[in-house]
C-alpha cells in the first residue's frame, strides 16, 4: 500500500495536535483557570467514557461484520489499518478516562498543595483527551 500525504496526516496529525495543546496549557494562563474548574475534569470522563463505549460497540461491529465493504477492505490492505486505528481509540479514550477520574479524586488537596505539578497533569490530560478526540 502506497503511504500519501493523507496516510501521513491521519498518522501524525494526533501527535501534533496533543503537543500543541499540551503546550498551550502550560503557557496559556485561560487554559490553566478552565483545567482548575471542577466541570472540565467531569466533562473529561464523560465524555471519554462515553467515546469508549461507541468505539468498542463500532470495533465489535466491524470485526463481526460480513459485508461487501470490509470484505473490500481486507483485500485491499487496509482493514488492518482501520482496526489498528480503532484499537489506538479505545484505549486512548478509556487512558483518558481513568486519567482523568484520578485526577478529579485528588484534585483538591493536589490543587492547592502542587499547584505546578497539577498544572502539568492536567495539562497532560488535556493533550490526551485531544489526542482521543483527533
Amino acid at each position: 500500500m502506497n503511504k500519501t500525504i493523507g496516510y501521513w496526516i491521519e498518522l501524525l496529525l494526533p501527535y501534533i495536535v496533543g503537543v500543541i495543546v499540551f503546550i498551550c496549557s502550560l503557557k496559556i494562563n485561560f487554559f490553566r483557570e478552565a483545567l482548575k474548574s471542577d466541570s472540565f475534569g467531569g466533562g473529561i470522563v464523560t465524555i471519554s467514557s462515553t467515546l469508549f463505549a461507541f468505539l468498542l460497540a463500532i470495533l465489535t461491529l466491524i470485526l463481526q461484520g460480513d459485508s461487501k465493504a470490509i470484505l473490500e477492505m481486507k483485500t485491499h490492505g487496509s482493514f488492518q489499518r482501520l482496526i489498528r486505528f480503532n484499537k489506538i481509540g479505545v484505549f486512548s479514550a478509556i487512558v483518558s478516562c481513568v486519567f482523568s477520574f484520578s485526577l478529579n479524586l485528588l484534585s483538591e488537596g493536589f490543587k492547592k498543595n502542587h499547584e505546578v505539578l497539577f498544572n502539568i497533569t492536567s495539562s497532560l490530560n488535556l493533550a490526551l483527551f485531544v489526542f482521543v478526540l483527533t
